[in-house]
């Protein structure tokens, strides 16, 4: 603060931008006193405040008789014309000392919060304020301190430095912390005394690094009503315990769900490489050869990069015992992003590789071995083939958990080829030109009897099929 000793002046250390001035317009009432709250919170003082003609407000705060002779004042009048208001006179000047942190401390120092999370730049010092709230709702600072470093010891001597600052050195009634360790063990020290509690916005920050995503996004809102609406320990244990244990069920029916979906996926998937065929855009005996072995979405991306590579020119680079080196690029260079590429034929080991590595990242060749490859062979060797894209990646033998042997999936009596072939049969059977009244009325009655048929057919197998037409007959 400003302090002229001859006269025993006291001016505010404020911003210009929240200083009155006289000459100073104002639209309303409300605009003065909203700029005057802005004023005062920033000094912690109250000025006797005068406004002509002025309108009584509801709820308007008592303010405190000015009893030392302080000529502090703020005066404010009516324009004569329009509805504005005018600043007429500001003293800005007191007789007394004005309010410090210690004496803000007297006031409002119920509850405390110290926090270390701000560093400073320059030094990389730990900024450790002490704040509280005043009479307006507002942050109001205590004090601080710069750390070099943020151990027990060091703030064993900031907590123990700040109350010998404060009036009479009364020690903190109630104190709000983050989940710092240090900072825990030099409150018990040097603060045995005071309640200690954590901050809840660190509390509810951590929220995401403690626990799954899916817990976080569905339970947030129901964890912080738990916190800030618990009545009792017991009580905030019991519905705490209550929402985990309802996100694990839910987790446990949504991935039952979703595997439920990746099996529709796959029989929908299956049924579209039973009932159609891609259709070949080239002559070339490889594209035929593949939309027999590749499922179709594989092929589909295979067949790209075939009819891709016609656009590529593959030229001899160098060769050696044991390998050749070829060079592969597009016709037009400027047309295209790709780059130029480098094809390696090992002799040892009969193996092409590409410089992309396209091969070794989808699993099947890229445009840039094709067109080496189109040079030597007509059909795509099986060295280059991965049998997970093929339409036998299912026929191999596998090891059972339930029955502890080795099965090999027979595609004729696999659940899923006779879902299959099923959905095909049936798909085939109601199709739409055959969806006349007549024949949809007897198709009904005689799915209504398969299903009865059915449901009498023992699940052993076989025996059960002719036990049923014994019955029959």
């Amino acid at each position: 603060m400003k302090f002229e000793s001859g006269d025993n002046v006291y001016v505010p250390p404020v911003t210009i931008s929240v200083i009155f001035h006289v000459g100073q317009e104002f639209k309303s009432s409300d605009d003065v006193y909203n700029f005057y709250n802005q004023y005062e919170g920033k000094t912690n003082e109250t000025y006797q405040m005068s406004r002509k003609d002025a309108v009584p407000r509801t709820g308007e705060r008592n303010r405190r008789q000015v009893r030392c002779g302080c000529n502090a004042r703020l005066s404010v009048v009516k324009q004569q014309t329009g509805k504005g208001w005018v600043v007429s006179k500001f003293v800005e000047e007191h007789n007394h000392p004005l309010a410090t942190p210690s004496r803000s401390y007297a006031y409002f120092g119920d509850v405390v919060v110290f926090d270390t999370t701000y560093n400073t730049n320059r030094y990389s010092m730990v900024f450790g304020p002490f704040v509280g709230v005043n009479h307006h709702g507002r942050t109001v600072i205590f004090g601080y301190g710069l750390l070099s470093d943020e151990t027990t010891k060091s703030f064993v001597w900031l907590f123990t430095k700040f109350i010998e600052a404060m009036p009479n050195h009364a020690a903190l009634e109630v104190i709000i912390t983050n989940q710092d360790a240090a900072i825990v063990r030099a409150i018990s020290i040097v603060l045995p005394s005071t309640l200690h509690r954590f901050c809840i916005w660190h509390i509810l920050n951590k929220f995401l690094e403690k626990m799954n995503v899916v817990l976080y996004n569905d339970q947030y809102h129901m964890l912080v009503h738990i916190i800030k609406q618990s009545e009792s320990l017991a009580e905030f244990k019991q519905q705490w315990i209550e929402v985990m244990e309802t996100t694990e069920l839910d987790f446990v029916a949504r991935f039952n769900r979703a595997l439920v979906h990746q099996r529709h996926e796959e029989l929908a998937a299956n049924h579209i490489d039973l009932t159609q065929t891609s259709k070949v855009t080239t002559t070339l005996m490889m594209e035929n050869q593949m939309v027999q072995i590749y499922k179709k979405k594989i092929f589909l991306l295979f067949q790209n990069k075939l009819v891709q590579s016609n656009s590529y020119i593959c030229s001899k680079r160098s060769s050696s015992d044991d390998a050749k080196v070829h060079v592969v690029q597009h016709f037009e260079p400027s047309r295209t992003s790709d780059r130029t590429r480098q094809v390696n034929y090992f002799l040892s080991t009969d193996y092409i590789s590409c410089s992309c590595q396209m091969f070794n990242f989808e699993g099947y060749p890229c445009q840039h071995m094709l067109c080496h490859m189109k040079k030597k062979v007509m059909l795509l060797l099986e060295k280059y083939i991965l049998l997970k894209w093929t339409k036998n990646a299912k026929q191999a033998r596998v090891f059972d958990l339930t029955t502890g042997s080795y099965v090999h999936t027979d595609p004729g009596h696999s659940l899923m080829s006779r879902h299959n072939m099923l959905s095909y049969a049936a798909s085939d059977l109601v199709n739409e030109r055959s969806l006349t009244d007549a024949r949809r009325t007897f198709l009904l009655s005689e799915f209504q009897s398969l299903c009865i048929r059915v449901k009498d057919i023992d699940t052993d197998g076989d025996a059960g099929m002719s036990k049923n037409r014994n019955k029959r007959i």
